[in-house]
């Protein structure tokens, strides 16, 4: 095997395109994936900025959600309780009130029973009277 001058000489033009390539066309190309790549990195870091607060907004409205359902068993409880002492109260005030109306038609009941025994018991004395009239005329 014989090794010419023309290796050599294909071995700088190979050197001498790979440098001038290499300041042509692969820096600016570099220049351009690192570009990118900040970029990229740049959007990365946006979207996790972004994603960390709407979790710290999603965390707060849970917070809220259960304070306010909290708030809200709260009221319900306190409703529920006023209505049952309302209702008590209602309960109370009905029992007073027949218990007024049944002493009253006792009460009514006790005069007329009165008023009719009178009435019997005239009546009752008027037999008699009758009676021992038509027996001391016979």
């Amino acid at each position: 095997m014989e090794i010419n001058i023309t290796i050599f000489i294909q071995a700088i033009i190979l050197l001498m395109l790979y440098i001038l390539l290499s300041n042509v066309l692969f820096k600016p190309l570099n220049n351009l994936f690192k570009e990118r790549e900040k970029q990229t990195l740049g959007n990365k870091e946006a979207a996790n900025l972004i994603l960390k607060k709407i979790a710290k907004k999603e965390s707060y409205i849970k917070e809220q959600t259960s304070l306010t359902l909290k708030k809200a068993r709260i009221v319900y409880k306190k409703a529920q309780h006023e209505n049952a002492i309302k209702s008590k109260a209602h309960v109370q005030s009905l029992q007073k009130d027949s218990q007024i109306k049944y002493k009253n038609e006792f009460l009514k009941l006790n005069n007329e029973t009165i008023i009719i025994k009178n009435q019997l018991q005239e009546m009752k004395n008027g037999f008699i009277k009758t009676i021992l009239q038509k027996l001391y005329k016979n």
